[in-house]
């Protein structure tokens, strides 16, 4: 099946069964980052000082004792929500991950994946000043979470601009307004056809 043939096919079963872009990227990301030893929670909850919320994926590193904190996003609409979003649940991050048991963090790292989008492009340059933080991007983020280890430095901030479908179908489905975890399989980040060789770029 020809690569535009397969992206057609797993935007109509997204559509078709309720599944969202964000859902299937966030899949994606868990795999990858697992295959390069990474301890990864999905979907993890929070309630602190009365601030509650949700972590999208929650990511440690052992031998590092290296803590990201992902946010998912296919668009850049209320930026001091995110920001601010973000900013809080790097903060109570290393509560978190002491409450599930993945050890006291030496390093909390935000990564900020966004859709690869013209109109999220145009955001990141016209606020280019408050994502100044992201100080490690594209090419250069994706080499830091592969090797950790040894990394001449601990970013400050990570952000990736990714093509959000899967290369295969994510099985994601809601049970009664509840999702339901899939069986673990193989989910990779794909290329949409004509795109740059890279799935996954720089800002």
């Amino acid at each position: 099946m020809r690569d535009l043939e397969l992206g057609r096919l797993v935007r109509a079963l997204r559509r078709r069964r309720g599944w969202r872009q964000a859902d299937c990227a966030e899949r994606a990301w868990k795999t990858r980052l697992e295959r390069w030893g990474w301890l990864v929670r999905a979907e993890v909850s929070y309630s602190r000082y009365g601030e509650r919320g949700r972590i999208d994926l929650l990511a440690w590193h052992a031998s590092t004792r290296t803590l990201l904190v992902i946010e998912i996003k296919t668009q850049i609409v209320d930026l001091q929500a995110l920001l601010g979003g973000l900013d809080v649940k790097r903060r109570l991050a290393p509560h978190v991950a002491q409450e599930l048991g993945l050890g006291r963090p030496a390093a909390v790292i935000p990564l900020l994946i966004l859709a690869e989008d013209s109109s999220n492009r145009r955001r990141l340059a016209r606020y280019a000043s408050l994502f100044a933080g992201f100080s490690m991007r594209g090419k250069r983020a994706i080499s830091w979470l592969h090797r950790p280890v040894g990394a001449p430095r601990v970013p400050d901030g990570l952000l990736i601009i990714s093509n959000l479908s899967p290369a295969i179908p994510c099985h994601v489905r809601r049970v009664g307004g509840t999702r339901v975890r899939p069986a673990r399989g193989s989910v990779s980040v794909g290329r949409r056809p004509g795109a740059p060789r890279s799935a996954v770029e720089g800002a």
